[in-house]
């Protein structure tokens, strides 16, 4: 059962028994309820839905309601005031999806499943009932692994330092010529010690401590992962660092805006920039599991198997799923932090403007 929410009074839901409805489309109306009233009343329509049950919301975008009023294009006062009169509340996206993801929703889609902004004005989300579960502090079974260089990027370091500091998470340091070997060695050990998880760290990645909370959450959901990576953009490149494949394993060649609100996608290949492995799944895996190989030819060119690839190779050969999220966003540092966006395209930010403004609001994780 659908039901529409046009007035205040349907906010209300008389005659609604609790974990009935299917779907609530709130329309804007988001935008007419009073801002301190807003988490509650998101509360007490979840209650109204079934599990899985969906929420449809519309709301004013006051970023770019400021955008229109810097620039000087656009109306302003049209976008705030709309055709219901000056609006109770003022959403972007990052409170958007805090307030859905505090009230037990999780965003699964966007207008006509597609992108957050139907047009220039507003935010369309389509939100599903589910909670999932606050990690305690320290995590348990987790630790960050590095491989590392003699000399590396402060910023990544930074971040890893606040990051694992946050969430009391135990940080492993390998520095030495050939990475793979540091990073068997040290995955090694922790298997070893009985860790749950190991979370590799690139030494020019940017995150924080809610892409590492939504990794853990989203492995702890799918006991049938075993590798689980953000999307992140290639270095030097405008391309994202990933390659699905169908369940058969076959190259996935027709890929749709949809499948990036998916929880998981199975891939190829994945990366080391902020990835969460499974390590009980290397338990079996034949060592070594980083190997360089050259092309048939003996040489270091197109056709080699780089470290990192024979990784994956090793595990696939043993059976093992490697996915990437959507919801996880991250940066790579290469001078500018580039970020991967709705709808899979690119955002260069320099250093100083991440500090002074934090991620685009387009490349956040939800």
């Amino acid at each position: 059962m659908k039901r529409e929410m046009q007035t205040i009074e349907d906010l209300r839901c008389d005659g609604v028994e609790d974990g009935t409805l299917e779907e609530i489309d709130l329309g804007t109306m988001l935008d007419r309820v009073n801002g301190a009233e807003t988490l509650n009343l998101l509360r007490f329509l979840a209650g109204k839905l079934k599990n899985r049950g969906r929420l449809r919301v519309v709301v004013t975008d006051f970023d770019a309601v400021v955008e229109a009023y810097r620039s000087g294009t656009g109306d302003p006062e049209k976008m705030l005031c709309g055709e219901h009169g000056l609006n109770r509340a003022m959403f972007n996206r990052g409170k958007l999806s805090d307030l859905l993801n505090m009230a037990g929703f999780e965003i699964v889609g966007g207008a006509d499943a597609a992108a957050w902004k139907p047009n220039r004005e507003t935010l369309s989300v389509v939100a599903e009932k589910r909670s999932r579960r606050e990690p305690p502090v320290p995590i348990p079974g987790v630790a960050a692994v590095m491989s590392l260089p003699r000399i590396a990027w402060t910023e990544t370091l930074s971040h890893t330092l606040d990051v694992c500091g946050a969430l009391q998470m135990p940080l492993v340091r390998s520095t030495g010529v050939f990475w793979g070997q540091c990073l068997e060695r040290m995955l090694e050990k922790l298997l070893e010690k009985g860790m749950k998880y190991a979370l590799t760290v690139d030494y020019d990645s940017i995150f924080d401590a809610r892409d590492v909370v939504r990794l853990w959450q989203i492995m702890e959901d799918n006991p049938s992962l075993d590798v689980l990576c953000p999307l992140q953009v290639g270095r030097d490149r405008d391309e994202l660092l990933v390659h699905l494949v169908n369940p058969d394993g076959s190259p996935r060649v027709n890929v749709t805006t949809e499948d990036f609100y998916a929880e998981t996608l199975d891939i190829k290949n994945g990366h080391f920039g902020l990835t969460m492995i499974r390590l009980d799944a290397l338990r079996d895996v034949p060592h070594p599991w980083f190997h360089g190989q050259p092309n048939a030819e003996g040489r270091w060119h197109e056709n080699r198997v780089d470290d990192d690839i024979f990784f994956w190779h090793r595990l696939r050969a043993a059976g093992r799923r490697v996915a990437v999220t959507p919801k996880v966003r991250i940066g790579h540092l290469q001078l500018v932090v580039t970020w991967p966006t709705d709808d899979c395209s690119v955002r260069h930010q320099y250093v100083n403007k991440y500090h002074d403004d934090g991620r685009p609001p387009e490349c956040m994780t939800y």
